[in-house]
């Protein structure tokens, strides 16, 4: 194949004629919104915006002089790597599964092709084909590759990306190359053909959604290639199956991970950028958009924070860009109140398995409750259900762990994945497995939000022979949270209660069966109640031998935390029962709760004297 593909240039005016001729095989969208050759004029006659893998910003002239030296950087994560000049590609120099992904997707040529478009400087570019070459030397196929990492899924489709923003600096080039090139583009082919083939994609991730993506600009990119149609509409339609099969109805992500919720709905929202530009409209595509939109605008905390759940990692709402933002609530969230239209304070995700309670979250003293009950796919997924996390005032005081790393060989990734992780009950004294068969298996079974209280039950069968029913009723009045675990089983086991307290917080027990929560940042004071007689009670903070007591806020760090233990053994069926006073003054004092065929009847009595019932519904 000897292609000038030199001729196409995207970055400037595209022949209308070339689009129009794709758009009549390509999809119903596609052909129905070129059928206006003025539309199509204006669609095409302005700089296209592809996808980059790597953004640009100060650092990057660095990185890439770092490359130069041949000191390989693939991320800020580990240190670069020094090689003589030569790679066989089958390096893995810190034996991390997650390095070798970014070295097989060219995430070097990356930082290389951002520093040429910052410097200008074609020693960059020079040395970003030098990357290319070298890699398609060694792995010239699926069947040829040095690496078991090389054609992976997702390192593929990130190359594609790679390749195709070199490209496109490459071709108008002081050191283009038509021989060079032809070898580029038959890449890619290759690349189209392996993403395309079902046996290699990844359905029911997010992984698979970066193939689509690669598919679909390969496809628009260059269409004359002779699969693009078939790309295209293969990336699309499997696209569209992610947005209606990963995504619940209300809008939240399968993977149980506000951090990739976030990262799959910006995929989704730069692939239907990126569609636009050809004046292809994907209504499905757009809708799924808006709604996850609206589930940020209620599951971040007083300070603007995603929940740490599963592998998530610190993220900000107002890191968003407002004019990138379509739902009226995130946008009124992230601008905070400048624009858009006020959200909700709770709100309950049943089909998700999140329910989010807040006071005013303008309060002086702001609350924010989230529990999360729901086991729809492994991938991301850790042991949490029945979790939740607590943040009142300035404080984090009941944390969820983190994620520490990927390598599943690591103890501590291990025990950050697993019950003893989040603030749930661990049965026998291990986690339950994070397996397909268990999906399904856990759930948000009833809810009520009112001006008094708010609650949420949830119940899962993850342990084998056990189930296991968690409420927490919120109490508005005092700012109280009553919280009550009831396990069934036809066995004896043991049965032990988690809480992981946050960094900012001193713990001490100041009563019998009373422990006072005291913020390092501001003295504010919440207390903890045992109503359950517990055989044993056990405080750990960075233990190592067991592992217990460790969050994450960093990639591959951790640091010590609070966790308290509560254990009964022997038991068939248990409740447990405990109180959260954040005003330790005027809270709950006590609860008994009598059950009927239809609700769980709760009689508590406040410090105060008083009584109050609340009526749970199973």
């Amino acid at each position: 194949m000897k292609r000038n593909w030199k001729s196409f240039v995207i970055t400037c005016s595209v022949a209308s004629s070339l689009l129009v001729s794709m758009s009549a095989s390509v999809s119903p969208a596609y052909a129905a919104a070129n059928a206006k050759s003025s539309s199509v004029q204006v669609a095409v006659a302005k700089k296209i915006s592809i996808f980059k893998r790597v953004s640009s910003n100060s650092q990057t002239v660095g990185i890439a002089d770092k490359l130069m030296r041949d000191e390989l950087y693939v991320n800020t994560i580990w240190p670069t790597y020094k090689f003589n000049g030569k790679l066989t590609w089958k390096e893995n120099p810190y034996k991390d599964d997650s390095w070798s992904f970014y070295f097989q997707s060219l995430d070097m040529v990356g930082y290389l092709t951002n520093a040429y478009e910052q410097t200008h400087s074609q020693k960059y570019l020079e040395k970003a084909q030098w990357y290319i070459e070298s890699w398609m030397n060694a792995n010239p196929s699926p069947t040829k590759q040095a690496s078991r990492f090389a054609w992976k899924d997702h390192s593929t489709a990130n190359r594609v990306v790679t390749m195709i923003q070199f490209w496109e600096q490459y071709k108008n080039s002081a050191i283009y190359d038509k021989d060079f090139e032809n070898k580029l583009i038959e890449m890619l082919e290759k690349h189209g053909d392996f993403l395309m083939d079902d046996k290699n994609y990844s359905a029911g991730s997010n992984h698979g959604i970066f193939q689509d993506r690669s598919l679909i600009e390969l496809a628009l990119i260059f269409p004359d290639m002779s699969h693009s149609e078939q790309w295209y509409k293969k990336g699309m339609g499997r696209l569209i199956t992610h947005v209606e099969g990963d995504v619940t109805k209300s809008g939240v992500h399968k993977e149980h991970s506000p951090s990739y919720h976030l990262l799959v709905l910006n995929l989704f929202k730069s692939i239907n950028g990126f569609i636009k530009q050809f004046n292809v409209n994907e209504p499905k595509l757009k809708d799924g958009i808006s709604k996850m939109e609206d589930y940020l605008a209620f599951i971040g905390n007083q300070s603007g924070d995603l929940p740490m759940l599963g592998d998530s990692q610190p993220e900000s709402l107002y890191s968003l860009n407002p004019k990138s933002i379509t739902s009226q609530k995130l946008l009124y969230v992230v601008t905070k109140g400048k624009q858009g239209k006020k959200p909700g304070q709770e709100m309950v995700y049943a089909d998700g398995g999140t329910a989010v309670f807040k006071n005013d979250l303008n309060n002086e003293r702001p609350l924010y409750l989230l529990f999360t009950s729901a086991f729809h796919s492994t991938t991301h997924k850790h042991a949490d259900d029945l979790s939740f996390i607590l943040n009142y005032g300035k404080t984090d005081f009941f944390v969820d762990s983190g994620k520490y790393n990927y390598s599943y060989t690591d103890p501590y990734r291990e025990y950050f994945k697993g019950t003893l992780a989040h603030n749930t009950v661990t049965v026998d004294k291990k986690s339950f497995p994070v397996t397909k068969d268990q999906v399904n298996k856990s759930k948000i079974s009833s809810s009520e939000i009112n001006k008094t209280y708010s609650y949420v039950t949830g119940s899962h069968e993850l342990y084998k022979g056990v189930k296991v029913s968690r409420t927490l009723v919120y109490l508005k009045n005092t700012n109280s949270i009553l919280v009550r675990d009831v396990m069934e089983s036809n066995k004896n086991h043991t049965y032990t209660d988690i809480f992981n307290i946050g960094k900012d917080v001193d713990v001490k027990k100041s009563a019998s069966r009373v422990f006072t929560l005291t913020s390092k940042l501001d003295q504010q004071q919440i207390e903890l109640i045992q109503l359950t007689k517990m055989s044993t009670i056990k405080n750990y903070k960075g233990s190592a031998s067991p592992i217990a007591g460790w969050q994450s806020l960093e990639f591959n760090k951790k640091l010590p935390i609070t966790q308290l233990q509560f254990t009964n053994s022997n038991q068939k069926n248990a409740e447990y029962k405990f109180i959260i006073n954040t005003n330790t003054n005027n809270g709950v004092q006590n609860y008994t709760v009598k059950s009927t065929p239809s609700a769980d009847i709760y009689t508590i009595v406040l410090k105060n004297g008083k009584r109050t019932n609340v009526q749970v519904k199973k």
